[in-house]
């Protein structure tokens, strides 16, 4: 009986550095893939993204402008949309900086 577990202690332990790399290697292929098919779907809605966004910043500076400078309009929540506007310029450039940064 003491035998049996002499046996079982000499048997050397199976190696799992093989299957390890190849599950990196899975999971590198895997997140590569899905960094291209986020790259194409952001680089193609780039163009209409940035407009809007760039529309949006433009509209809510000159309706402060107008709503502020020229009707004088007592409750206009300037603050608000000068952060509105302010918060769609800053979207615009960081949306390029995530296109510039998934390309290949």
């Amino acid at each position: 009986m003491g035998a049996q577990f002499e046996d079982l202690r000499m048997t050397p332990a199976p190696r799992s550095g093989g299957v390890l790399a190849a599950a990196f290697g899975l999971v590198g292929l895997l997140l590569t893939l899905l960094r291209g098919v986020a790259f194409a779907v952001l680089a193609t809605l780039e163009p209409l993204v940035r407009v809007a966004c760039t529309l949006l910043a433009i509209a809510g500076f000159v309706t402060c402008l107008l709503f502020k400078g020229l009707f004088h309009a007592p409750h206009f929540p300037l603050t608000l949309m000068l952060i509105f506007s302010v918060s769609m310029a800053v979207l615009a450039v960081l949306y390029r900086l995530v296109v510039e940064w998934l390309a290949p």
